[in-house]
C-alpha cells in the first residue's frame, strides 16, 4: 500500500516536473550555443573514444550549460525583452497628448520591472519562437528543392518552406514565387514578409515599386514593409504611404503603423507631407504632434538632427506648438539654417506678434553673429 503511494507521489511530482519545464528554454538547442560548441568540438562520434574523452567533455559541458543559462542565453534576449517593454510601455496608442503624458510616469516606474520579467521569462522558457536565427539560417533550405516546388506548382511544398523560418531566401526568389501564386493569399503574405525581411539596403531603389503595390492589403505585411522602408530609407515607400493616409481609407492600426514608418525612415519630404496632412484633421492634430516630438527627440539623442536641418523649414510658422518643438530643435543643434530662416519670417513681418518672442529668443540663444546683429538692429531695447 505505502509503495503504491509512493510511486503514485512520484508519477505525480514527475508530472509536474514535466509540465512545468518541457517548454524550458535549456532544451531548445538554439538557446544553448555553449554547449553546441563543446558537442560539435569535444564530444567524438565513436562510442569507445567518447567513453575514453568523457572526463573531458561532460565537466566542460555543464560549466558551458551554467554559462549559457545564466550569461549567454539572457544576454541574446535583452534586445527581445526590450523590444516587448518600449512596444508595451512606450508605443503611443493614439489616445491623445495629455493622456499619454498622464500615463509617462507609470511608464517609467514599470519599464525596470517589466523588462526584468520579461527577460527572466525568456531566458527561463523557449516561448514566442525564442530561438537563435543566426543558427537556422547556417542550414538554409536548399535552393532546388524551392525552384523545384515552383516550377511543378507545388503549393504544399512552397507553404511548407515558407513557414520555415529561414530569412536568406534571395528577394528575386520571393518575388518568383508571388507571381508564381498570386491568387494565393497566404503564400503572397507569407512571400511578401520574408521578402521585406531579407532584401538589404543595396537593392533598396530595386523592389520599391513593386513593394509599394502591396501596401494597405495586409497588417502584417504592412509592418514588414514599414520596417523594410526604414531600414532603407525609402523615399518612395514613405511617400506612397503619405499618399494612402492621405485617401483615409486606412485602418487606425494600419494609420498607427504608416506614421511610425514615415516618421522613422528619416526623410524629411514625406514627415512635412504628414504633418500638413495631419494638422488639417483637428482630431488628430494633437496625435501626429505628440508622435513628431518624440521623434525629434530621438533623432537628436541619435545624432541625426543635422539630416532634418533644412527639410523642417517649411514647417514654421504654421502652429504654435510645432513651433515650440522645432524652435527647440533648432537650438539644440545650434542651426545656421534654421537661424536664418527665423530671421527671414522675421523680417518678412509674417510672424504674429505672440511668436515673437520665441523667435528672437532662439535665434540669440543659436547665436549666428550676423543673426543676433539684425535681432539687436531691430529690437535695440534688448540689448540695453
Amino acid at each position: 500500500m505505502r509503495a503504491a503511494r509512493f510511486l503514485h507521489k512520484t508519477f505525480v511530482v514527475f508530472l509536474i516536473f514535466l509540465l512545468g519545464f518541457s517548454n524550458c528554454a535549456v532544451f531548445n538547442r538554439n538557446n544553448t550555443p555553449l554547449i553546441v560548441k563543446v558537442e560539435e568540438n569535444l564530444v567524438p562520434e565513436d562510442t569507445g573514444k567518447k567513453i575514453i574523452a568523457a572526463p573531458l567533455f561532460i565537466p566542460l559541458g555543464l560549466v558551458a550549460g551554467i554559462l549559457d543559462l545564466l550569461i549567454v542565453h539572457p544576454i541574446i534576449r535583452i534586445p527581445d525583452a526590450f523590444n516587448d517593454t518600449v512596444s508595451l510601455l512606450w508605443t503611443p496608442r493614439g489616445n491623445g497628448y495629455v493622456t499619454n503624458m498622464g500615463f509617462l510616469p507609470i511608464s517609467i516606474v514599470l519599464t525596470p520591472i517589466v523588462f526584468s520579467l520579461d527577460l527572466l521569462a525568456r531566458s527561463s522558457f523557449d516561448i514566442n519562437g525564442n530561438v537563435d536565427r543566426s543558427r537556422i539560417e547556417s542550414n538554409p533550405v536548399p535552393k532546388k528543392t524551392v525552384y523545384e516546388a515552383l516550377e511543378s506548382g507545388d503549393r504544399a511544398t512552397i507553404l511548407a518552406l515558407l513557414k520555415i523560418p529561414v530569412h536568406n531566401w534571395p528577394p528575386e526568389l520571393s518575388q518568383k514565387v508571388i507571381e508564381r501564386f498570386r491568387t494565393d493569399p497566404e503564400i503572397v503574405h507569407l512571400s511578401l514578409v520574408r521578402m521585406a525581411e531579407s532584401l538589404s539596403t543595396k537593392d533598396a531603389s530595386k523592389y520599391d515599386s513593386y513593394l509599394i503595390t502591396f501596401l494597405n492589403q495586409d497588417k502584417e505585411v504592412d509592418r514588414a514593409l514599414g520596417r523594410y522602408f526604414v531600414k532603407s530609407g525609402s523615399l518612395a515607400g514613405t511617400s506612397a504611404i503619405v499618399s494612402i493616409l492621405a485617401s483615409e481609407k486606412v485602418s487606425k492600426e494600419t494609420e498607427d503603423i504608416y506614421i511610425r514608418t514615415v516618421l522613422h525612415a528619416d526623410k524629411a519630404n514625406p514627415v512635412v507631407d504628414l504633418i500638413n496632412l495631419y494638422f488639417k484633421i483637428a482630431d488628430k492634430k494633437r496625435k501626429i504632434v505628440y508622435e513628431f516630438e518624440n521623434r525629434i527627440s530621438h533623432i537628436y539623442a541619435n545624432n541625426q538632427a543635422k539630416e532634418y536641418e533644412s527639410g523642417f523649414i517649411s514647417l514654421l510658422n504654421k502652429d504654435p506648438v510645432l513651433d515650440e518643438i522645432l524652435l527647440n530643435y533648432y537650438v539644440r543643434i545650434k542651426s545656421s539654417i534654421g537661424s536664418e530662416a527665423m530671421i527671414k519670417l522675421l523680417v518678412s513681418g509674417q510672424l504674429p506678434k505672440v511668436s515673437l518672442k520665441n523667435y528672437i529668443s532662439a535665434i540669440l540663444q543659436i547665436g549666428k553673429e550676423k543673426d543676433v546683429q539684425i535681432i539687436l538692429e531691430r529690437f535695440p531695447a534688448i540689448g540695453k
